[in-house]
Formats: structure tokens, sequence, C-alpha cells
């Protein structure tokens, strides 16, 4: 599955509920910021790019985020994760990114 997919597959799970929140950020940033291939659209960056900000300075410790105003916590990640998922749903003229993410998985298998 290529970088775009694995994206929008973690973010419309986040957003489901099926990852906790240092979770999707650990693998928000390693996918997003570490793999690199050129299957993301100059669009889809711009919309990525504040939630991938936002999931690298998650801080589940109230203390860091004290410490560094710079740290965010759960819900402004959830908050952005909704935002960015709505914006790349329009972008895609979707309901849900399921049928697309089967088609990817299919095509590699």
């Amino acid at each position: 599955m290529n970088r775009k997919f694995q994206l929008l597959y973690l973010i419309e799970q986040y957003c489901y509920g099926q990852y906790d929140t240092t979770t999707f950020s650990s693998q928000m940033e390693r996918i997003y910021y570490i793999e690199k291939d050129d299957s993301l659209s100059q669009e889809d960056m711009e919309i990525l790019a504040p939630l991938a900000h936002c999931a690298e300075y998650f801080s589940p410790y109230q203390e860091d985020r004290e410490q560094y105003k710079g740290f965010t916590n759960e819900d402004t990640v959830k908050k952005t994760a909704e935002e960015a998922y709505r914006k790349l749903l329009c972008h895609y003229k979707m309901d849900s990114f399921d049928e697309l993410i089967k088609q990817s998985i299919e095509e590699d298998g």
C-alpha cells in the first residue's frame, strides 16, 4: 500500500476510534515524514501538513505541554484529524475511503 493509502486508512481509522492518539501520532509522523513516494498530490500535502505537524508535537503528558507550549494535546490532534478527514473526503468526492483502500490492497496483492 503506498503512502497516500496508508495515510488515508490511518486517518479514517483514527477518526472512527480504532487507534489511540499516541499510536496514531507516531504512525502519522512515520508515514508522512519518513516514508517517501510520489503518491501524494500537492493538495494532499497541503491538507495533511497541519495534521502531520500537530501529530509530530503530540504529548500525552500535561507537564510537557506546560513546559513547551508547542506540544499538542489529544483534543487538538483529534480535531485536526477530523478536519483533514473532511477535507480529504471532499477532495476525493467520497463518503469514506473503504473502497479506495480495498482497491489499493487488491492491486498490491
